[in-house]
């Protein structure tokens, strides 16, 4: 679903607002319809997306809401760049087995990155 619901939105985005620098970068896994780009490229200009489905990417013109949009799986993903990762509505599309090794993967470990699940 391109849409998901706006619970804790906003404090997502306070938090955000309230945590990182401006300049953070921000993947927005799962951009769907490009939610996120809506309410942060303002104030976070260095977000990405990647959504899993291709016809959202030209259906919703995520090209012209973040700087890259890669029609891409996150599991298979290279991340490591970014400072802080968004999953909104993703987790339930993820085995479970599959969702403990991206939870595991590379520097998430290690928290010098951010990872936010938002419902």
């Amino acid at each position: 679903m391109p849409f998901s619901t706006p619970v804790f939105k906003e404090e997502t985005i306070k938090h955000l607002f309230d945590n990182f620098k401006h300049s953070s970068t921000i993947l927005d896994v799962g951009a769907g319809a490009g939610y996120y780009s809506k309410l942060l490229k303002h104030n976070f200009p260095n977000m990405d997306a990647i959504e899993i489905f291709e016809p959202y990417i030209g259906g919703y013109q995520l090209e012209s809401k973040y700087n890259n949009v890669w029609n891409e799986n996150i599991l298979t993903f290279e991340f490591d760049h970014y400072d802080i990762i968004l999953m909104g509505d993703i987790l339930e599309h993820i085995e479970e087995g599959e969702g403990i090794e991206l939870a595991t993967k590379s520097r998430l470990v290690n928290a010098d990155l951010k990872l936010i699940f938002n419902h």
